[in-house]
């Protein structure tokens, strides 16, 4: 990935616990490195390098696959990216919504007023 748009986020991690000292508490740093450009633009990026259809896939996953990425939209949670799915997009995905089947594009301009631009795109499993 190119380091254009990266941000490193720095913190720390604290857990307690009883050991044979008493209670011990322990403080590490972490850090998290994070990208501006949203995961679509990431994707179209992986396109245009790639050369083949299969190639294309592999990599998305590999760039995405067990990876965290935060919404854009509603409370901007954070999800784990467990497989990307390029048989579904968001015109073909349904489920059930308010007791009724609902595509996934529907539903983001729905609930979030967010329209979706690219109905070929793949879907995040999480």
């Amino acid at each position: 990935m190119h380091n254009a748009g990266l941000k490193m986020w720095s913190g720390f991690k604290a857990s307690a616990f009883q050991s044979e000292f008493g209670c011990t508490l322990a403080i590490d740093n972490i850090f998290k490195f994070m990208t501006t450009k949203t995961c679509l633009q990431r994707i179209y990026e992986i396109r245009k390098d790639c050369h083949s259809q299969h190639q294309f896939e592999q990599v998305v996953r590999l760039e995405f696959s067990n990876k965290s990425v935060i919404a854009d939209w509603g409370n901007k949670r954070t999800y784990i990216v467990s497989d990307v799915d390029f048989e579904k997009n968001p015109e073909t995905h349904t489920f059930c919504f308010n007791g009724k089947d609902t595509k996934i594009s529907d539903y983001f301009q729905k609930v979030y007023d967010k329209t979706l631009k690219d109905f070929n795109q793949p879907l995040f499993k999480i």
